[in-house]
């Protein structure tokens, strides 16, 4: 086919430039082939770096609790009227509330009121009592 080319146009090579040509020409698809995909390959990288994940320093949320101050607050022992810290902290609290321990301290204590006010704790020195 290049024969006829040739003599059809009235044009003479050697075959040794004609192989030259065809191995430049061939050299030069093969790198911009190469060069495609390095292409590809880059921005198929770029692509896969955004969707990484990305460490943040980030502080975390202050705690919501309310800071108590004043006299007290930093004291070791807890009050009965702070809130149970949790199940089974409140559960133990209401055994111990429904326990027969405190319903004998509550019936003492009763009874020590009654007795001061029959003695006459409450009343003035003459005799009349105070309202």
């Amino acid at each position: 086919m290049v024969k006829e080319r040739m003599s059809s146009r009235g044009i003479k090579f050697k075959w040794r430039q004609l192989y030259q040509a065809k191995v430049r020409e061939q050299e030069e698809l093969q790198k911009k082939g190469v060069n495609r995909l390095k292409d590809i390959y880059r921005e198929q990288n770029t692509q896969k770096e955004s969707r990484k994940c990305q460490a943040i320093d980030l502080k975390p949320p202050e705690s919501k609790r309310i800071k108590r101050t004043g006299p007290g607050a930093g004291s070791s022992g807890s009050s009965s009227k702070a809130p149970a810290k949790g199940r089974l902290m409140q559960k133990s609290r209401m055994d111990f509330a429904k326990s027969n321990a405190v319903s004998r301290q509550a019936t003492m204590a009763r009874n020590r009121s009654n007795i001061r006010s029959t003695n006459g704790i409450n009343q003035r020195p003459g005799g009349t009592s105070r309202r």
